[in-house]
């Protein structure tokens, strides 16, 4: 049966359609596996040696590779990847290894995507200091605004020292209801070393500020140079 013209056109429209969608499963899905490798990598170094392995490195025959220039650069890819990678690596930050959480929640930071706001917020109360410590950076570099009162909150009432990441975080957001909240901290930092105590909460604030207000910070620590306190004045 001969086909008439229409049909042949429809034919071929309906061909490149399904080839289309072929390509745009394939281009999506690409990113995805990409993400997956590099997250395996981490994973893999940081996995405990075998027997073989643990008794060399017992007698000095063989060293503890430094995993940091492999971190740095994973999540380098991971970023430049960009949203495509962001369903994988929100699946990371339930990984058992704590280096592939915090690797994951580095590169949700700089990606920037809004769909990891909820979970980065979840992971500053998560398990073990180094991927909450991550995920306020994180959310610094996401500078989603919901993240303000938040973090506000935690510069307020915290007595662990997540307040300086939280400050940092609320810094880098660039949101001017942190003003207050910092310059209170940073009285309050002040107080405490005039009366002995140590000088860190007013050092780690005004690294905070300068962040958020060069000029106005560098006002205040002009200022703070003439302290009758030593610790103030360093």
């Amino acid at each position: 049966m001969r086909l008439r013209p229409r049909t042949w056109i429809a034919l071929a429209v309906v061909g490149a359609l399904g080839a289309g969608g072929v390509w745009l499963h394939l281009h999506r899905s690409q990113p995805a596996q990409q993400a997956q490798r590099l997250l395996a990598d981490v994973r893999r170094i940081n996995a405990p040696p075998g027997a073989l392995v643990r008794a060399l490195r017992s007698v000095g025959l063989c060293k503890r590779p430094d995993a940091s220039p492999l971190v740095h650069e994973t999540i380098e890819k991971l970023t430049r990847l960009g949203p495509p990678a962001v369903p994988t690596l929100l699946a990371a930050l339930d990984d058992p290894d704590q280096q592939t959480r915090v690797v994951a929640i580095h590169a949700l930071g700089l990606i920037g995507d809004r769909r990891a706001f909820e979970p980065l917020m979840a992971s500053i109360r998560g398990e073990g200091p180094g991927p909450a410590y991550a995920a306020y950076d994180a959310i610094g570099f996401l500078r989603d605004r919901r993240a303000v009162e938040p973090l506000i909150e935690i510069l307020n009432t915290d007595t662990t020292g997540n307040w300086f990441w939280a400050a940092l975080a609320l810094a880098h957001i660039g949101d001017e209801r942190a003003r207050a909240p910092l310059l209170a901290k940073l009285e309050a930092g002040r107080v405490e070393a005039r009366q002995g105590s140590t000088s860190s909460s007013f050092v780690g604030i005004a690294g905070a500020l300068l962040i958020l207000d060069e000029q106005f910070t560098t006002d205040l620590l002009v200022e703070a140079a003439d302290d009758e306190t030593p610790a103030i004045r360093v």
